[in-house]
């Protein structure tokens, strides 16, 4: 399973998406279950799927689906 599989399968569970299609084009501000906690349970589920630390900054522009294939990227 390549990172894009993984990091899909992360946002498949956390936003409880049942296996319904990924909407690639997804923000925090145009996805209703996206809150601040949700987001905390986000960057945990990536951290721990791909055993990285996310830094402060990584975190904070987590804002949109593809932001976090680049955040990966840049870690993995």
């Amino acid at each position: 399973m390549n990172n894009k599989e993984r990091y899909d399968r992360i946002v498949n569970e956390i936003f409880e998406l049942n296996g319904m299609p990924i909407n690639e084009s997804m923000t925090r501000g145009n996805t209703e279950k996206w809150n601040s906690l949700l987001h905390l349970t986000f960057v945990t589920a990536i951290e721990d799927e791909f055993e990285i630390m996310l830094d402060t900054q990584d975190i904070l522009n987590l804002t949109s689906y593809s932001a976090g294939l680049e955040i990966i990227d840049k870690y993995c």
